[in-house]
């Protein structure tokens, strides 16, 4: 895709434009480093700690380790509603 218009690519340069090679490439390099760090996928976006996705082991931890008493509060909750559903190991 970079080398469109060296004519080796069967002519891209005129089956896409200027502005649909770049986002082309823009996707490539997205997927490049995606599969760089062992990803088929982006990350799903959402809350940077939500306590519903992680782990009981990492919630149990997190109980005991993190600074902030909301959070931890939060993760409590989250221990409680997995404990009343028998989700703990």
């Amino acid at each position: 895709m970079v080398d469109a218009r060296s004519g080796w690519l069967y002519g891209l340069d005129r089956a896409f434009s200027r502005a649909e090679r770049g986002e082309l490439l823009v996707e490539v390099g997205d997927r490049r480093q995606l599969l760089a760090l062992g990803r088929t996928a982006p990350k799903p976006k959402g809350p940077h700690l939500d306590a519903k996705r992680l782990p009981f082991s990492v919630l149990m931890k997190l109980i005991q380790t993190h600074q902030d008493p909301l959070v931890i509060e939060r993760l409590r909750l989250e221990r409680a509603r997995r404990e009343a559903i028998g989700e703990t190991p």
